[in-house]
This record gives C-alpha cells, sequence and structure tokens, in this order.
C-alpha cells in the first residue's frame, strides 16, 4: 500500500515539471519576441485615393528623423525667372522624336519674370500647353510643305490637299510684279502683261459703258443665264441684251457666263448651246464660261453630286462650247476648284478663277468707306483687297498711307495655272454705281 502511494506521487511530481518546464519556454519566448518588437521602427499607416481609383489603399510609411530645416527642395528654384520657348516653325523637321529635344539654336527663347509660387502653381499647366502648341507646330509643318494646299470650309475647320503634280502650276510672280494702278491691280512681266475686265449681271442696274471704257477697262464679261437652284429652269439674264449691245459699241470686248445648276450631261450641253446662241449675236471674243460655284445659304440641285460628276458636265459643257468654234473657260472659287473637281480632267479648258486679293493697307475702295455695312461685312472676310499687315494697320492711318511705297501684294495662293483672275468683288469703275467685280486677263482673247 505504501509504495502506490509512493508512486503516484511521483507520477504528480513528474507532471508538475514538464509543466512548469513548458511554461518557463513559453515565457522566454514571449520575452524574445516583445524584444525583438522592440527594436523594429515604429510605422505608421495613412490612407492615399489615386485620381482614376475611388478605392482606397493602404500603405505603410516609415517614420523619418528629418525636420525641416534638412529639407533642401528650396533650392530647386535658384532663378526665379521663366523661360517661355517659341518655336521657331521655319526649321523642316522630319524625325518627330528629334523635335522633343532640339538644340537651343532652333528655339528663341523669351524670358519674364514671375515669383516662384506663381512658378510652382503654374508650371504644369505651362508644360501641358507648350507640349500641345509643340504638337500643332509639328502637324503644320508636316503638311506645310509646299505639297498641300489648306482650304478652311465654312465651319472653320481646315484640311489639306495634295498639290496635283499633273496640272500646270501657277507660275506668276505677284510679289515682284502685281502693281497698284488708279484703283485697279496690273500685272505685267516679261511677255505677260493683264489686261483689265469686270463681269456684269442686272444687278448692276444702269450702266454707261462709255464711262467704264475710259476707266481703263478692256473686256466685260457679261452674265447670259442662270439655272434654278431648285426648279432647274433656265432664265435669260434681263439685262445681258442690253450690256451687250452696249459694251460693244463702246469699243469693249465681251464675253459670256452661264451660272449653272446642271446636273446632268444633257442639261450641261442645253446651257452651253443657250449661251452660244445668245452670243452669236456679238463679237464675242472673250471665252464663254461656265460658273458652276455653290451659292450660299441655299439649297440646291447640285448638292448630292459627286466630284467626278460635277467634273463631267463641266467638261461637257466646254466640249460643247469649242464645238461651235467658241473659247471655254470654268468660272470658280479657288476652294471650289481645289475641293469639288478633278482638274487633271479639265487641264484643256481655262480656268476663271474668283479668289479675293491681299494687298496693301492704302488701297481701299470708296465705297466701302462711304457705306457702313459694305465696310463691315468685308471686314469679317479673311481676304481682303482693302486688309492689310497688322503691324502696318496699326502703325498707319489708312487715309494717310503714301501712295509712293511699294505695297508688298500677295495676290493668291492658288497652286494652279489659270487665265484670267477675278480678284475682288468690291471694286468701283467709274460708271458703274455701287460694287462691281474687278478681273484682270493673262491672255489678250481680242487678239488670239
Amino acid at each position: 500500500m505504501l509504495n502506490q502511494n509512493d508512486d503516484q506521487n511521483e507520477a504528480k511530481k513528474l507532471m508538475l515539471m514538464c509543466v512548469l518546464a513548458a511554461s518557463v519556454v513559453l515565457l522566454m519566448f514571449l520575452v524574445i519576441l516583445y524584444m525583438h518588437e522592440e527594436k523594429k521602427p515604429k510605422k505608421h499607416a495613412t490612407k492615399i485615393v489615386t485620381e482614376n481609383n475611388t478605392e482606397e489603399k493602404e500603405i505603410e510609411i516609415k517614420k523619418s528623423n528629418l525636420v525641416s530645416s534638412d529639407l533642401d527642395f528650396w533650392d530647386m528654384y535658384e532663378d526665379t525667372k521663366e523661360e517661355n520657348v517659341i518655336i521657331d516653325d521655319s526649321k523642316d523637321e522630319s524625325d518627330s522624336d528629334s523635335k522633343n529635344s532640339s538644340s537651343s539654336s532652333d528655339k528663341k527663347i523669351n524670358q519674364s519674370k514671375s515669383s516662384s509660387s506663381d512658378k510652382t502653381t503654374n508650371r504644369d499647366d505651362s508644360d501641358e500647353e507648350s507640349s500641345m502648341n509643340i504638337k500643332k507646330n509639328k502637324d503644320k509643318d508636316k503638311m506645310d510643305d509646299g505639297k498641300h494646299i489648306k482650304v478652311t470650309g465654312p465651319d472653320g475647320k481646315a484640311q489639306w490637299f495634295e498639290i496635283l503634280d499633273d496640272v500646270k502650276k501657277n507660275s506668276f510672280d505677284f510679289e515682284n510684279y502685281l502693281a497698284y494702278d488708279n484703283g485697279l491691280l496690273k500685272y505685267e512681266a516679261g511677255d505677260i502683261k493683264s489686261i483689265v475686265g469686270i463681269d456684269v449681271s442686272s444687278r448692276q442696274g444702269i450702266i454707261d459703258f462709255s464711262k467704264v471704257k475710259n476707266a481703263g477697262v478692256d473686256f466685260v464679261m457679261i452674265k447670259v443665264a442662270s439655272r434654278g437652284y431648285e426648279t432647274g429652269q433656265i432664265n435669260i439674264d434681263e439685262k445681258f441684251v442690253e450690256y451687250a449691245n452696249a459694251a460693244v459699241a463702246s469699243g469693249l470686248s465681251i464675253g459670256a457666263y452661264v451660272s449653272s445648276q446642271a446636273i446632268t450631261d444633257v442639261e450641261a450641253v442645253e446651257e452651253a448651246n443657250y449661251a452660244v446662241a445668245a452670243a452669236n449675236n456679238y463679237n464675242v471674243k472673250y471665252p464663254i464660261a461656265i460658273d458652276f460655284t455653290s451659292a450660299n445659304s441655299q439649297s440646291q440641285r447640285t448638292d448630292r453630286l459627286t466630284s467626278e460628276e460635277r467634273t463631267a458636265i463641266v467638261k461637257k459643257f466646254c466640249e460643247t462650247v469649242k464645238s461651235y468654234g467658241k473659247i471655254p473657260a470654268i468660272r470658280a472659287t479657288r476652294d471650289f476648284l481645289i475641293t469639288e473637281l478633278d482638274l487633271t480632267e479639265l487641264s484643256d479648258y481655262d480656268i476663271w478663277l474668283k479668289d479675293e486679293a491681299v494687298t496693301a493697307d492704302y488701297m481701299k475702295f470708296e465705297y466701302i468707306e462711304d457705306n457702313e455695312s459694305s465696310s463691315s461685312s468685308s471686314s469679317s472676310s479673311a481676304k481682303s483687297l482693302s486688309s492689310s499687315k497688322s503691324s502696318k494697320s496699326e502703325s498707319t492711318d489708312s487715309d494717310s498711307s503714301s501712295e509712293d511705297e511699294k505695297p508688298e501684294y500677295i495676290g493668291t495662293d492658288y497652286p494652279y495655272e489659270f487665265a484670267m483672275w477675278q480678284y475682288t468683288n468690291k471694286g468701283t469703275i467709274n460708271g458703274i454705281e455701287g460694287p462691281v467685280n474687278v478681273n484682270m486677263s493673262f491672255v489678250n482673247y481680242a487678239e488670239r
């Protein structure tokens, strides 16, 4: 009995010793873990929200021992002058990557004073705007290469069109040989001497063609008929017979034109026959032209024609006129010729260009000065005979500009060859009340 009790006591002692040993080991482990955690730097948690993601992310930021005096970021702005970089777009840069790292010799640098606070606030915006400007200049350089021509639509959007190699080019040197003489533009270079002309319709009212002749005009293009924009009916211009008789009697050479709305080859032939029949009663020496341009803000039956269809109609008109032994011509605006016709198919026929010339500031017309509404409408035009370089117009009053100084004429940037040029619809000619279209012909059709 005694031995059994001794065995039980020994077992209890052994169990107690095991529990005690396990407790000591666990305690030592906790102490070591605690000391290890104490040696680690304390961490703080903060939250950031990205601009493009509403999900919050928790990151750990180590505690720093730096104080504000240890920070030297203020030294980043040693110079308080801001640099505005202007790209010189006269350079032809073909590699888009090299443009971003172009040398300082290709840039003009203008410096202006600015506070450091303004600089830190606007730096990102300025960099973004500069990048946008550089991109625009790249796009401009890419297209403004002498191989493309820009056309601005009614909506103000610009499009670039490739200049066709197969069409004869405009070789006139307007800068050096375009002159202003008694209210008229004249061109003389080598064997080419321009002839002064006007074009008229019933809207001109009463015309004294003797005074027109004495004013220096040599030829008159007279509207013979027009086709209705919606009805398609041909109507003779009510002043054609009167104008033709009076002009010929005054010694002026004449030509004729039709305002076309033809939508088929049959209608093109009809218009040509009509014009030739009317012109046969007179000694018509200048061209019989088709005027196939769009009317402003008006529904037209030709709106749905394609470029190929328009070209075919114009070509059929010219072929018909030529078959009668007359000289055909195509009258249209700069933009219409570039965008709406295939000029490679019309190279056998003369072009009568309608495009407002840009000239010196002193080149003005009396009716514009006297008529407030006309002046207002002309100022909104992109091109005008009374327009000028801004620097000249700001420093010189138009009434005191000198007649003796040589003007800087731009003429027209139409890239292809043309035989006649209506350079303004705001001209004044003695013998005609109100504005009139003034032309120059580079071909003397009267002696052809």
